[in-house]
């Protein structure tokens, strides 16, 4: 789902991911459509929420 995001959000909008909230490997990062570009994350099988903010 987040790489469809990337592709069809806006440069400037934010997407916020938390993966495994109160997991020993939780992880919750906010970064902008062209930030997440950038970086590459493995989201498969993992519970993760996903925010907007445009």
């Amino acid at each position: 789902m987040l790489e469809t995001l990337v592709k069809t959000c806006q440069p400037a909008t934010k997407i916020c991911v938390a993966v495994n909230i109160t997991g020993p490997d939780e992880m919750i990062k906010t970064r902008t459509v062209q930030q997440w570009q950038q970086q590459t994350i493995d989201l498969h099988k993992k519970p993760a929420i996903f925010l907007l903010k445009a």
